[in-house]
C-alpha cells in the first residue's frame, strides 16, 4: 500500500486504488469521483444528528454504507471526527468495485497511523475490507494509548491530593485537570462503542473472509476490554473528585468559622470601645464638676474678700467723722 495525492480526473484514471481517502473533498473532487466510479457521495454524509438505523446500511446497487466516529485526543479539544465509508463489493458493472472510499473533514490520527504502518509493513493490506478493518484495529490501539494517557494523568492527581495540604489555587488546578481528564475519557467511551457496532455490522454483513472475520472478533475483545476500563477511570475520577470536593467543603468551613471568630471579635472590640468612651465621659464629666466647684469656691472667695473690704472702708470712714464732729 502506498499513497499517491491526486491533483486531476486524469491522475485519478492512471491507479486502480484499493482505498480513495477524500479530506475536505472540494465539489471538483466530488464531481471526479461520481465520473471516473460512478459513486456519488451522498449529502449527508457528514451530518452528526443521523440515527443509528442510517449509519449502517446497504444500497441497491450493492455499495454498503458505514459512517462512524473516530477519536481526536487533542489536550485542549478532545473530540470525534465523522467519517463516512462507502464501499462496493459485488455490483462488477461500476469501477468502485472492491475500492473503499472515505469522507471527512479534517485529518484523522487513525488514518494517519495505518498510512504509516502500511508503508512500513507493505504487506500488511491486500484489500478494501482489509483497510476498513486495519483502521478499526488501529482505533482500538489509539483509544487504549489515550486511555493509558489519562491513567498517568489521574496517578499523579492521586500523589498530589492524598498527599495532603493543597492550597486553594492549587485545587482548583486539580479540579480543571480531573475536568479534562473526564471528557478525554467520556470521548474514548463513545468512540469505543461507534467502532464495536462498526465492527458489529460488518461481521453481520459476511462480508469477512474466515481470517478476517476472526481479527474482527479480536478487535471485538479488545473494545470491550477498553470499554471496562473506561468504567475503571469514570470511578477513580468520581473518587478524586470527593476528595477534592471534601478539600473546598472544609475551607468553606474554615473559612466560616474564621468569619465567626472574627465577627466575634469585632463585637468585643466594639464593645470595649463603647465601654472606654462611656467611661471616657463619666471621667470628663466629674472633672468637668470639679473644676465647676472650684471656681464657685473661688468666686465666694473673692466675695468675701470684697465685703470685708467694703466694711473696712465703713469702719474707717465713721472714724473720720467722729473726729471731725470733736
Amino acid at each position: 500500500l502506498f499513497q499517491e495525492e491526486i491533483d486531476s480526473l486524469e491522475d485519478l484514471a492512471k491507479f486502480k486504488p484499493i482505498w480513495v481517502d477524500l479530506e475536505s473533498p472540494t465539489p471538483e473532487e466530488k464531481r471526479w469521483v461520481r465520473q471516473h466510479y460512478g459513486i456519488s457521495i451522498p449529502d449527508d454524509a457528514m451530518d452528526e444528528d443521523i440515527e443509528e438505523s442510517a449509519r449502517f446500511y446497504e444500497e441497491d446497487n450493492g455499495e454498503l454504507h458505514i459512517r462512524t466516529d473516530f477519536l481526536i485526543d487533542d489536550a485542549e479539544d478532545p473530540r470525534a471526527e465523522r467519517v463516512a465509508f462507502i464501499m462496493n463489493l459485488d455490483n462488477d458493472s461500476l469501477k468502485s468495485k472492491g475500492i473503499l472510499f472515505s469522507i471527512h473533514d479534517e485529518d484523522v490520527p487513525v488514518m494517519r497511523l495505518l498510512r504509516l504502518r502500511a508503508r512500513r509493513m507493505p504487506g500488511l493490506i491486500s484489500d478494501a475490507r482489509e483497510v476498513l478493518l486495519k483502521l478499526f484495529d488501529a482505533d482500538a490501539e489509539y483509544c487504549a494509548d489515550s486511555l493509558e494517557g489519562v491513567h498517568d494523568e489521574l496517578e499523579k492527581i492521586s500523589e498530589y491530593v492524598l498527599k495532603g495540604n493543597v492550597t486553594d489555587s492549587e485545587a482548583s488546578e486539580v479540579l480543571a485537570t480531573i475536568a479534562r481528564q473526564e471528557d478525554i475519557n467520556g470521548w474514548i467511551k463513545r468512540n469505543v462503542m461507534d467502532s464495536r457496532r462498526a465492527v458489529s455490522f460488518m461481521m453481520r454483513r459476511k462480508m469477512l473472509s474466515a481470517e478476517q472475520f476472526e481479527e474482527a472478533r479480536q478487535i471485538l475483545r479488545d473494545m470491550d476490554s477498553l470499554d471496562s476500563h473506561t468504567g475503571f477511570l469514570f470511578e477513580k475520577i468520581n473518587f478524586l473528585m470527593d476528595a477534592i470536593s471534601r478539600h473546598f467543603d472544609q475551607v468553606v468551613d474554615a473559612k466560616m468559622k474564621l468569619t465567626v471568630e472574627n465577627q466575634k471579635e469585632k463585637e468585643k472590640r466594639q464593645c470595649a470601645e463603647c465601654n472606654i468612651h462611656v467611661k471616657g465621659q463619666d471621667l470628663f464629666a466629674a472633672s468637668a464638676h470639679q473644676d465647676l466647684y472650684a471656681a464657685i469656691d473661688e468666686l465666694v472667695d473673692k466675695l468675701d474678700r470684697q465685703v470685708v473690704r467694703y466694711k473696712n472702708k465703713l469702719q474707717d470712714h465713721s472714724s473720720a467723722n467722729k473726729h471731725w464732729v470733736q
